[in-house]
Parts: structure tokens; sequence; C-alpha cells
């Protein structure tokens, strides 16, 4: 990687972490059109925006008639997610559609910051929402192949890394040990995509001068605003796609992260707690698998543990009682009681307290 001090242009894709809050930054420039916002976060001091949209896609998308303009990073509002959403999202777009591409990459990251390590923006404006659409897919039509290689790549690295490809050979070495091992033996393609990053050093020290202009309540209003941009890691810059995965890749390693595969729709995610296997991604009908996964879990168990299936038939019943009888203070008092020791039951066998025996036996003893 190449290494520059004391300077941020407005160049490339720039991005860096925050291990305490496990967050990236981000910052590029962006076309609001196709349903997208910017929404700065004020409860965070101004300092971070967040791309919302619509779940519908771009293809379903009335463009308007008139002119649309880049808007361009500002140093200290960048976009902000958990880390390792970037390579998340690069690995689980459908780059063979361009429309696919947009909903779930280009719109939020861009397109043209990438070109095998040669840069060429788009214009700053167009005339209209679809001559910037046509010319998004033409630049789509030119480095999908590319970006499809790219994606191949980390995949075979995240399923190795991570073992998810079943690789039983290396499964007591962490993920931490078999990316460096990679790294050093060139092992899987690793070698194209960690060579053309810019590490941008960016501190306190570079920005002395102009701190010493300020009054000290001044400077103390100023460092609410640096010490986010400072504090966090080193800034890394490029216009490869592939390096940027490799950054993003690292920190999630580096940060003791994990990366799974959704035991649901198959995508790659990044866990919150150690024990979940359905990812927490939208889907067009506002759901997750997370939430899909839970309902389905449930209904198996209801259908497989008697203990549970009594629970339900027994709740039903009491409940549909109570309304029919809404007057009946004592009906209700007896269903709250009942619900309360209910479910006290069932937490204590989802923690393993009582066999799905004792379950039953609780359930049948007191409907």
């Amino acid at each position: 990687m190449k290494k520059k001090q004391k300077y941020i242009g407005d160049y490339g894709f720039l991005i860096w972490f925050n291990s305490d809050k496990k967050e990236e930054y981000y910052l590029t420039p962006f076309y609001d059109f196709g349903n997208l916002t910017q929404v700065l976060d004020s409860s965070m001091l101004k300092l971070k925006l967040e791309i919302q949209r619509s779940t519908n896609s771009i293809s379903n998308y009335k463009f308007k008639k008139q002119k649309i303009e880049k808007t361009p990073f500002v140093v200290y509002t960048p976009y902000v997610e958990k880390i390792g959403t970037f390579l998340m999202h690069f690995l689980n777009t459908d780059f063979s559609c361009f429309e696919k591409a947009f909903d779930s990459f280009y719109c939020y990251y861009g397109i043209e910051f990438v070109d095998c390590y040669e840069p060429k923006e788009l214009k700053k404006e167009y005339e209209t929402e679809q001559i910037l659409f046509d010319e998004l897919k033409k630049v789509h039509n030119l480095r999908s192949e590319r970006f499809i290689k790219i994606q191949k790549d980390f995949k075979n690295l995240v399923d190795f890394v991570y073992n998810l490809n079943n690789n039983n050979e290396y499964d007591n070495y962490s993920p931490s040990e078999k990316l460096t091992a990679c790294i050093i033996k060139n092992r899987l393609n690793i070698s194209d995509y960690k060579n053309n990053t810019t590490i941008i050093n960016y501190t306190f020290e570079d920005n002395i001068e102009k701190y010493n202009k300020l009054t000290f309540n001044e400077l103390l209003e100023e460092m609410a605003y640096d010490s986010f941009l400072l504090n966090t890691s080193n800034i890394y810059s490029s216009y490869s796609l592939g390096d940027l995965c490799f950054v993003v890749l690292n920190q999630i390693v580096r940060n003791n992260l994990t990366i799974r595969t959704c035991q649901n729709c198959g995508k790659y995610y990044i866990p919150n707690k150690l024990n979940e296997i359905y990812c927490d991604f939208l889907q067009k009908d506002g759901s997750t698998c997370r939430e899909k996964g839970a309902g389905e879990t449930y209904k198996k168990n209801l259908e497989s543990i008697p203990g549970l299936l009594e629970y339900r038939r027994t709740y039903n019943k009491k409940f549909n009682a109570m309304s029919r009888n809404l007057k009946d203070t004592k009906l209700k008092k007896e269903f709250a009681e009942w619900k309360k020791l209910a479910q006290a039951k069932v937490k204590e066998y989802k923690q393993g307290s009582i066999t799905e025996d004792e379950l039953y036996q609780w359930m049948i003893e007191n409907k």
C-alpha cells in the first residue's frame, strides 16, 4: 500500500474504521435519485450521514425530467454503517443484472470510483435522471465481468478464512492466521488486491496551524468534529474495488468478527450474536430472514415439542374465553396469572433448566 500524509483529497473512495464502535465510515460522491435520500443523524453531532431508500427496485422508479448533479462529499459528514457492511453488500450483489446491482450496491457506494485502477469519473451533472441512468448502465456493462471476477475471488477467500466451505483441514486455525498465511503465500489470488490503496495518516498535528488560530472554546467545539474523524484509524483511499474489499475484510478479521451465510437466503452476513443463523437484511416485503426464521423455528417447535404445543392450545383457549367475557374480572385475573407462570416455564425450558417432558407435564397439570 502507498502511504500519503497530511491531505484528504476529493478523489477515489475513502473509508476508515472505529473498532470500539464496530463502525465503518466512507466518503463518496452521490447522485440523489432512484428513491434515495441522504439523512443527517443529528444525534451524532451532525457527523454522519445515512443513505435511506425505499424497498422498491430502481426498475420501478419513475425518472424525473430534471437536471441532476453529483453531490461532492464533505469530510466531516461521512456515511456510517456497521463494520463489514461494504463487503457484505458486495458479496451478495448480482452483478449480472444492472438493476439488481444498483439496488444492492451502486445506490450506496457508486460505480464510477472503480475502473481497474484507472479513475474515470462520470460527469458532475446530467440533463435528466434518465440520461444518468443510461450512462450508469453503460459503465456497468463495461465493468460487470471484472466485478464478478473480484466477487468470486473474495467469496473463495471468505469461505476459506471462515471455513464456510466445510474444509476441516484448517479448522483449528483462526481467521486471522488463515488470512495472514494467504497473504504471505499468495493463496486465492490475494496479491491482486492489496497494492493500489493509499493510506492517509490524518492527525491533529497536520492541522496545528489551523487550530492555533482558534480560541480555546472554539477549539473544543472543533474537536467535537475532528476527533470523530481522527481517533479512529488510518483513512484508506482507492479507485480499486478489489483493494477496498481487502481493506474491509482485513478489518473484519482484526476486529474478531465472524462471517456466515444465512440459513434462509444464503447471503453472507456478520452476526450480532454467536448463535445467530439468519441475516437481518431487509427483503422486498419489508421483513428479514431473522424474523422469518424465528417464526419458522417457533412453528417447527410447536409441531415437534408437545409442551410448547400444549402451551399454545391452552393459551388460545383461555384467551378466547376471556375475550368472550370481558366483564368477568376473575377470569381475566386467572388468565394473567396463568400466562405469567406458563411463560416462565417456557423460558426455563429454553434455558435448559427443565426437560421437554417436565414442560409438557406442567402444561397438562395446569390447564
